[in-house]
């Protein structure tokens, strides 16, 4: 690729001078290294100056960045070596300051395992070099002193993982010596792009941690162990073909399944011995790689083999086995009602609330309003926690038409404008007359062509100017020297000012209408009925951000004595906060300049007679109205905004936390500038504070509510009913699924190979659930990206968050839960700061230690009641937690819920896979890893209808799918694999497959097709599909009682090694051993 051209300093354009100096600019050292083609040993990876060892050293007060001594000092240096070893080309980094986590591992497979790891418990580095993939460096920076450790792979490989600390350097740019290709730095930074700083700093316990999770995957020696290559089946390096499969290197690869099975067994409590350890090693080693390549078949004797090493190292103390994995409790306890009492409760908790309690208090405030108590009664929240299809809104609508018909005024409110139109509808046949609210920018039913308001832009303006009231600027005002009104010329047209005078007998609104004043049209509410969550709209899409000189700078009132005053409070207010670091602003800062909480009121009043009328009407000319908009919109925003932060300051200041959770400081992104944050929580509006009945298969807690709808909430049930039996659910656990590892948190097309394999699993789920239809819910980025690849036509997608109302999968076939949408940490710490008006606590973390979610553990509940382990998210603040949920676990639930699992018949009986280690209340059938799950690129072929099982015929049919012979065997190897499984399938949906037998015309053997749901129906139509794509047919045979077919194609997935059924036959192989020892002895 290079020629003659190629780039000795490993940069194009650059000498080894030029690339230092601008390492240099960025904050990095670095040291000359020797040619790649010299002749002595480890030229191409050596420094060429003598004791070079002395850069290498951590000093703490470099830590922050180089001081100007030692940048002047190697700027020195660079020079003089450009003169002195002007062939050392390449240049290295020394560590010290910077820790190389060098993973010398040639399974791409494992390197990308193990990067996970180090991502895990470091965080991502976006320094990332590669010299001979698929080995690679993470550059990491040290908190502490580290020392340099070499741990060999005791795998019989020359693999291991190395830490390059102090007394360590290693090659940023150059020649490899072994590729005779550059080093590349493959991460989104490298030292020409980005300072030291973009790296988390890791300490050495992390390292420790780091290193106890890879010897797990890869078993390896105490530091220091020296390395060997050593021989074997295939070259050194792990290859693997496009579907995953080791073709190459398959003795290493060997190895390391051997060790992975001795591991999950010794976790699961039970010793391994040579017969249990070599059957789960070979069927996961036969799920994983080619048994056959170039005429070397390898067989049970090999893992047999590896197997004794392994278990003979571990008795010499040579290799430790990790320890039985402790028994967790479950997660979700089984709570599960029958359906029917499910419905029972429901209905009797909704009727209550109706007959009774709103009742009792609309008696007591007319009792209050006529004099008979002193103090007005108080309504308060039920909160009624109904899982999905129970049949909640229904009980309310029937329970709600029986109380309006006794008297009682009632609203609803729900998520949209749509499904308000189906809870009317739902009224109507319990004979109550419901109408929906419509905001100006929804669509007017009686108006198909034109929305609810017809002079949109007049209220556009009229925001934008900031005008007190939009109805009394753009629809109808009171001209007071004319005494007349003064309307719109589109008012007599207008449907959101046509609803004003309907009267129905219920209204029914959506969640953004509870937190603005109720329209007077719905006149006075005995009940409230919130349907489905609503809490989301109380917080901040971002915060109001206003800089310290704005504040400073900003208008005053005209009269002096007022003027005087605000000035005072807004200097008092900016040198408490410029006193301040940034972070949430303390009680303490505001107290020491005299600011009280009747001051901050009082300034509060003072800025608000600041909001000027623009003085728009209904009548004026657009441009005039433009006009006004643009002279006073400004100025009124930061009026408001400043009212605003006064209106906090006093509430902040009339409590007693510390500090604040709404007001924070920060800076300006690009230009530095300090500035006060407000993130004021948005609650459910005075007018709407009634009896409350809150219906929410996901409800938060009451005390995350309680806050954003100013009323006391009691939880007067929680209800969940039991599926229907006619389901199979699995759940596909150490997926690499999150934003971070399907690569969806960029602009890129995400981890292709990832992508691929979901998409593989889909065409054959949706093949044969054919004719039915099957869904798939991931995160939008996701869905975006499989719909690109392209999916069968009976695949409904979704994404989570964006589900509720949809009626278009309570019948389907199944459904496949890709990943999960975990919210971002700080975002859901900023959440819960406004909510309680205190910051959270943060706990300290090590310098440079990335902040995310602390895992736990949790387990998966079995259908038989037994737990399944895993390890899972959670913050130990329960505000966050109960934020966090609600954005996780509760959008995955609602996911499922679309299925309408309660009530399926046998012949509605339906999937569900969830891939993702997130523990949900549910009772899951079977547990699969992903490795297992995972189907081969032979499923593309289900596309078709027909998957063939000869290379000739698969090379001859599928001509883009198999370009070459070689592939086609591949395909063919893998399919043979899946059809002729003998083990128990994990997807139940009694397919309609059927075996033929076929033989082309020519000298063709005799070969067998699997015809699935969606291919040809008939033997003519199978023929017709033949001989389009492999020429004439001599002959077409249907194997009739077949009945190892549609079990085979039931069977997703291509391992059986890490099931839960091979873990029970591990089990019970262990105990007929121990048995037959006891006999024998």
């Amino acid at each position: 690729m290079y020629g003659d051209d190629l780039p000795r300093a490993g940069v194009a354009g650059l000498d080894a001078t030029a690339v230092r100096r601008w390492m240099l600019s960025n904050g990095w050292p670095s040291l000359p290294i020797t040619p790649h083609d010299g002749k002595r040993k480890g030229d191409g990876k050596r420094p060429a100056i003598r004791s070079w060892e002395i850069f290498a050293v951590f000093e703490p007060e470099s830590r922050e960045g180089l001081s100007s001594e030692a940048v002047k000092r190697l700027s020195n240096a660079i020079g003089s070596w450009g003169r002195t070893h002007s062939q050392a080309q390449g240049t290295g980094i020394p560590c010290g300051l910077f820790v190389g986590i060098d993973l010398d591992v040639t399974d791409p497979a494992l390197v990308e395992e193990i990067e996970g790891m180090a991502y895990s418990v470091f965080g991502p580095t976006p320094f990332v070099r590669e010299g001979r993939a698929p080995r690679r460096l993470l550059v990491y920076r040290a908190a502490e002193s580290i020392q340099k450790k070499g741990h060999k792979a005791l795998n019989g490989t020359d693999n291991g993982i190395d830490i390059l600390a102090v007394g360590s350097q290693f090659v940023a740019f150059g020649i490899h010596s072994g590729t005779g290709r550059p080093y590349r730095w493959v991460g989104a930074e490298s030292p020409l792009t980005a300072a030291p700083s973009e790296a988390p700093e890791i300490t050495a316990a992390q390292i420790d941690a780091f290193l106890s999770l890879v010897n797990a995957v890869l078993p390896l020696s105490a530091s220091g162990a020296g390395r060997q290559r050593t021989g074997g089946g295939g070259s050194a390096a792990v290859v693997r073909d496009d579907e995953g499969f080791v073709f190459d290197g398959r003795e290493q690869h060997l190895a390391n399944t051997v060790w992975r099975a001795a591991c999950r067994i010794a976790e699961s409590g039970v010793s391994p011995t040579l017969a249990t350890l070599t059957d789960a090693a070979w069927a996961l080693f036969k799920a994983t790689a080619r048994i056959i390549v170039n005429g070397r078949e390898w067989t049970r004797t090999d893992a047999e083999f590896h197997a004794r090493t392994t278990l003979d190292r571990v008795k010499r103390g040579l290799a430790t086995l990790p320890p039985k994995l402790q028994a967790v409790a479950l997660t979700y306890p089984s709570t599960d009602l029958p359906l029917a009492e499910a419905e029972a409760a429901t209905r009797a908790g909704i009727e209550q609330f109706f007959a009774r309690y709103a009742v009792e208090h609309r008696n007591a405030l007319a009792n209050f309003k006529m004099g008979g108590v002193l103090l007005m009664p108080t309504p308060r929240g039920k909160l009624s926690r109904i899982a999905t299809g129970i049949g909640k809104t229904d009980a309310a609508s029937i329970a709600g038409a029986r109380s309006i018909r006794s008297g009682l005024s009632i609203a609803f409110a729900v998520p949209r404008v749509d499904l308000g139109d189906q809870l009317a509808a739902r009224l109507a046949r319990e004979g109550i007359a419901a109408r929906v609210w419509r905001s100006r920018t929804q669509d007017d039913p009686e108006n198909l062509a034109g929305k609810m308001c017809l002079n949109l832009s007049a209220v556009d303006d009229a925001l934008a100017a900031g005008a007190w009231s939009v109805t009394d600027a753009v629809c109808e005002s009171r001209d007071l020297k004319a005494r007349r009104l003064v309307r719109c010329p589109h008012f007599a047209a207008c449907g959101y000012m046509r609803q004003r005078d309907a009267a129905p007998e219920v209204w029914i609104v959506t969640h953004a209408m509870l937190f603005r004043a109720k329209p007077a049209a719905l006149g006075p509410l005995d009940a409230l009925v919130i349907d489905e969550a609503f809490i989301s709209g109380a917080f901040p899409q971002k915060p109001t951000s206003r800089a310290f000189d704005e504040i400073e700078s900003a208008g005053l009132l005209d009269r002096a004595e007022s003027a005087d005053k605000l000035q005072a409070w807004r200097e008092a207010l900016i040198r408490a906060l410029r006193a301040s670091e940034d972070g949430p602003v303390s009680r303490s800062v505001l107290l020491a300049v005299g600011l009280t909480a009747s001051d901050a009121d009082e300034a509060r009043a003072l800025e608000e007679f600041l909001i000027v009328d623009p003085g728009i009407t209904p009548v004026m000319e657009s441009r005039e109205r433009a006009r006004r908009a643009a002279d006073t919109g400004a100025g009124n925003r930061l009026a408001r905004d400043l009212a605003a932060i006064w209106r906090e300051v006093s509430i902040f200041l009339e409590g007693d936390a510390p500090a604040s959770g709404r007001l924070t400081l920060a800076r300006d992104e690009k230009t530095g500038a300090r500035m006060v944050e407000l993130r004021v929580l948005t609650t459910v509006d005075l007018s709407w504070r009634v009896p409350t009945l809150i219906l929410d298969a996901t409800a938060p807690p009451p005390n995350v509510i309680e806050p954003v709808i100013g009323l006391e909430v009691d939880e007067i049930a929680s209800i969940a009913a039991e599926w229907s039996p006619h389901r199979r659910i699995r759940q596909i656990v150490d997926a690499p699924v999150s934003s971070t590892k399907l690569g969806i948190t960029g602009s890129g097309k995400g981890n292709v190979r990832t992508f691929a394999d979901l998409r593989r699993l889909i065409v054959l789920r949706a093949a044969l659930a054919y004719p039915r239809k099957i869904a798939v819910v991931a995160q939008a980025a996701a869905e975006k990206r499989l719909i690109e690849m392209g999916l069968p036509p009976n695949v409904l997608t979704g994404h989570f968050n964006a589900l509720s109302g949809r009626n278009d999968m309570e019948r389907i076939a199944g459904m496949i839960v890709i990943g999960q949408a975990m919210p971002p940490l700080l975002a859901m710490e900023s959440d819960a700061g406004s909510l309680t008006g205190v910051p959270i606590e943060i706990k300290a973390t090590d310098p440079g230690e990335r902040r995310w979610y602390p895992r736990g553990p949790g387990a998966i509940r079995l259908r038989d009641g037994s737990a399944f382990p895993v390890q899972h998210c959670r913050h130990p603040d329960p505000i966050v937690e109960a934020l966090r949920w609600q954005a996780c676990e509760g959008q995955m639930i609602q996911a499922i819920g679309r299925l309408r699992p309660l009530r399926r018949t046998a012949a509605e009986g339906f999937f569900l896979d969830v891939i993702s280690d997130v523990p949900l209340p549910l009772q899951v059938d079977h547990v699969d890893r992903w490795e297992a799950a995972r189907v081969g690129a032979w499923a593309e072929m289900a596309v078709e209808g027909i998957v063939l099982t000869s290379a000739a015929d698969i090379e001859a049919a599928f001509p883009e799918l198999a370009p070459s012979r070689k592939i086609a065997r591949a395909l063919s190897e893998g399919a043979t694999l899946a059809l002729t499984s003998n083990k128990d399938s994990q997807l139940d949906v009694r397919a309609n497959v059927r075996r033929i037998e076929l033989k082309r015309e020519g000298r063709f053997a005799p070969t067998t097709a699997i015809v699935l749901p969606n291919g040809p129906q008939t033997l003519r139509g199978v023929q017709r599909w033949l001989a389009e794509r492999l020429g004439p047919v001599a002959s077409i045979t249907l194997v009739e009682g077949e009945a190892w077919a549609p079990c085979a194609f039931e069977r997703i997935g291509r391992g059986v090694a890490v099931s839960l059924d091979q873990f029970a036959g591990l089990l019970a192989i262990c105990a007929e051993a121990a048995n037959r020892h006891a006999n024998e002895t």
